[in-house]
């Protein structure tokens, strides 16, 4: 019930201006199941109205067309193409909403760069209670605050020290988006207050399925020495500390050659690697340098400030 159209991503950006509804996660079975696809796809219209800034009148569509088709145009941001999807909401289907799915209305343009690579899970910390999966994880987003800077991440951590938060996480294995509740606990018995290591930045964005599972099975040395040069690999932690420290303590992250015993499935355990007693804690500040990020802190409150609706469908 869906055909692509072969849309232009250049014509799709500037006719759509960016904006429409990203869809988070598309419940089992529901009336959206295997045409929607969580994270990379954006709905900008529905039966030939193009939703230009966030109303009723999207929610209003699939409320007055229970058991009829409604045809949607959706933007995928990983092919940059335009596809017409047709979707039956129905209020029977065994499922929360009409269409089963959890949609938020915001701009696309750096949804790809704006990932946190979860790479090393120590074992017994609040990422390994949370199931969080070595190197194949991804934490895209949350449902309370809009993370628009690297930074955003970790100061959403600090100020919810021992409070649990929820993450929208990506898996590259499964390539679907779930909800993970995680406390953050700085006196967890480990290093940082996740305990694991967190990747930023290009070499940390989402990759294809093929690409991800080469990187992880054998990367070359190629790989290995561009990694060691221009990886950003942190711990998280509220404390502060110079850019030069942080640069010196980049590059004493150990590199590992070899990843064959990495899982393949996500319902298998984390991987887990305890480099505590080489790696030394990355401490975190803002873009200043000179602002510590912690729960006191008016300008880290005031950014944290930014909402949006998240829309269950």
């Amino acid at each position: 019930n869906s055909n692509s159209n072969g849309g232009g991503g250049s014509n799709t950006r500037n006719l759509y201006n960016n904006t429409g509804y990203h869809v988070l996660q598309v419940q089992p079975n529901s009336p959206s199941s295997n045409k929607l696809m969580p994270f990379f796809d954006f709905i900008v219209a529905a039966n030939q109205v193009i939703f230009d800034k966030e109303d009723n009148r999207f929610s209003d569509t699939f409320k007055n067309n229970i058991g009829n088709n409604v045809s949607l145009i959706v933007y995928n941001i990983k092919s940059d193409t335009t596809r017409e999807v047709t979707v039956v909401p129905s209020s029977t289907w065994g499922g929360q909403g009409l269409a089963g799915i959890s949609i938020r209305y915001c701009s696309w343009e750096k949804t790809l760069e704006n990932v946190w690579h979860v790479l090393d899970v120590y074992l017994n910390s609040p990422a390994h209670d949370a199931q969080l999966q070595t190197r194949s994880d991804y934490i895209v987003g949350t449902p309370d605050t809009i993370l628009t800077e690297q930074e955003d991440f970790f100061t959403l951590i600090n100020n919810n020290m021992y409070r649990p938060i929820q993450l929208y996480v990506y898996s590259s294995i499964s390539e679907n988006v779930r909800l993970v509740s995680i406390t953050p606990n700085k006196n967890w018995g480990g290093s940082g207050s996740l305990g694991c290591d967190i990747g930023y930045g290009l070499l940390h964005r989402i990759p294809s399925k093929q690409t991800m599972t080469s990187q992880m099975l054998s990367p070359s040395m190629e790989q290995t020495k561009s990694q060691e040069q221009t990886t950003t690999t942190t711990t998280v932690d509220n404390n502060k500390q110079s850019q030069e420290q942080q640069q010196q303590q980049f590059n004493l992250t150990p590199t590992r050659t070899s990843y064959n015993d990495i899982n393949t499935t996500d319902d298998q355990g984390p991987i887990k690697f305890d480099l505590s007693d080489s790696l030394t804690d990355i401490k975190v500040t803002s873009n200043n340098n000179s602002t510590d990020l912690n729960i006191n802190n008016s300008k880290v409150e005031e950014d944290l400030s930014k909402q949006f609706t998240q829309v269950q469908l």
